[in-house]
């Protein structure tokens, strides 16, 4: 597996050195390697990342594939494919140039991640609480502040925990046990925002590009960062408080299923674009999209959301369209931009 992947300029074989080599402002996201990205991941971060890299006002831009992350996902046969289809497609979609530098690399090459994470995590206390109506089994960690991790989105949105609680009855509620937990709460999903955190502190990033549903993330790093200063004294001097920078992209959903969100699990063949798709099979699959039988186009997400995710993308690939009448289906409009670009 590769160490780093420089862009523009050669810069160390890990991505720990990185940011050593830079001075002014570094900007570092990470992606997770869970496939040939789609047209919403593009429009929500690769595309924000290479406007960032070209707007001149970055000394660095620092790109993690997370693949340990990943781990909580996905199988690890078949993540080092994954891997590499990412950073492929990363160094596909980014300009070369020397300025700003740009490095990609995986989050594995560099032991500082989970080191820094584990020190993080040592500033936690333990405790059991009752989460979401008497989840009282959990054992949940809190933080030296009030805010808690089985609160962020990662762990509310992907272990399952929060569905099954809501469904249960009332008077169930106040009786999970832990063999009731979904299979996908695992501890590593449910710590994944300290080692996030770690990811971000280890490179003293001035702006981290997040997406809206992250901004509880970066809060979470900041905090940390007060929490283990406030320790540990000797940190204060290593230890960067981060700057989050909403990326305000928008929400992508699926072409045959326009009220969820575009992703490569779609059952519907049509309803995800890779960016690995030939023109042929992007023009088809947005011609193929579910839309509306009322005449005329107007924004309405709730009412026409097959029309208003066209015009989401449409928005996102061409600003000067924004406000203007078309004049061809907006299908059509998308289909021909997408195939042109």
């Amino acid at each position: 597996m590769f160490r780093c992947i420089p862009i523009g300029l050669i810069v160390t074989r890990s991505g720990h050195h990185c940011r050593r080599k830079l001075s002014g402002q570094v900007a570092l996201t990470g992606l997770q390697p869970t496939g040939i990205p789609h047209l919403g991941n593009y429009l929500g971060v690769i595309k924000p990342c290479v406007d960032l890299k070209k707007s001149g006002v970055l000394s660095g831009l620092l790109l993690l594939i997370a693949d340990l992350h990943a781990l909580t996902s996905m199988k690890s046969t078949l993540l080092s494919e994954a891997v590499w289809d990412l950073a492929c497609v990363l160094c596909a979609c980014l300009d070369e140039g020397e300025n700003p530098i740009c490095s990609i690399f995986p989050q594995s090459s560099v032991r500082g991640h989970t080191e820094l994470a584990w020190i993080l995590g040592s500033c936690c206390s333990i405790s059991f609480v009752d989460l979401s109506g008497g989840v009282s089994w959990l054992l949940v960690l809190l933080l030296l502040h009030p805010k808690r991790l089985a609160h962020l989105p990662q762990w509310r949105d992907k272990s399952g925990l929060h569905s099954v609680n809501e469904q249960a009855p009332p008077h169930a509620k106040c009786k999970q046990s832990p063999d009731s937990a979904p299979a996908g709460a695992c501890v590593g999903l449910f710590t994944y925002p300290v080692l996030q955190a770690a990811d971000i502190l280890l490179y003293g990033a001035d702006v981290v590009p997040v997406g809206a549903d992250q901004t509880a993330h970066i809060e979470l790093a900041r905090e940390l960062v007060r929490s283990a200063t406030t320790r540990w004294p000797a940190l204060a001097s290593i230890l960067r408080i981060p700057t989050g920078l909403v990326l305000g992209a928008p929400k992508i959903n699926s072409l045959r299923n326009p009220t969820k969100k575009m992703s490569k699990s779609d059952p519907s063949e049509g309803g995800c674009i890779y960016l690995t798709d030939s023109p042929d099979q992007i023009r088809l699959k947005v011609r193929r999209a579910q839309t509306d039988s009322q005449l005329g186009v107007s924004y309405n997400a709730e009412d026409r959301p097959g029309i208003a995710n066209l015009l989401r993308i449409l928005s996102a690939l061409e600003v000067r369209f924004v406000g203007l009448e078309l004049t061809v289906p907006v299908s059509n409009q998308v289909a021909e931009i997408l195939y042109n670009g």
